[in-house]
This record gives structure tokens, sequence and C-alpha cells, in this order.
């Protein structure tokens, strides 16, 4: 699979986690979404996608959605 189209999903499933948490519905709990965006961005599909893709927008919110996550940052680093 491709960078660009790795990281077009992974925007999807961000944006399908925060729709699934939002009233009514609110099946998580805001630390279930949490822990469910970092395990996300801290996947080794999405890391190397970021490390491969053009500069695009999806691209830009994905690496912003990272940033948000230090944690992840230090992982990704290291690599």
């Amino acid at each position: 699979m491709s960078s660009d189209r790795t990281i077009v999903d992974a925007i999807k499933v961000a944006q399908d986690l925060l729709l699934q948490n939002l009233p009514p519905a609110h099946n998580f709990t805001d630390a279930a979404t949490v822990m469910r965006f970092r395990e996300l961005v801290c996947s080794q599909a999405i890391r190397s996608a970021l490390e491969r893709s053009s500069d695009t927008l999806l691209t830009f919110a994905l690496r912003r959605l990272s940033a948000w996550f230090p944690i992840s940052r230090r992982l990704i680093a290291r690599r």
C-alpha cells in the first residue's frame, strides 16, 4: 500500500474514533479514545508512511496529531 493511501486510511480511522465518542453514542471513555489514537499514531505502518510520504495536507494533519503524543514522538525519533 502506498504511503499516501496509508495516511488517508489513518485519517479516516482517527475521524471514526472521534465520531464514535460524540454524544449521544459516546461508545468509549475519553481515556480509551486517547489510547486508540496513540496506538494509531505509534503503529509501524503509520510511522513508515509519515517518513516516506510527500508533504500533503493529510500528512501534515497526521504529523500534528502525532505531536500531541510526546511518547510517540520519542519512539519515532529512536528509529
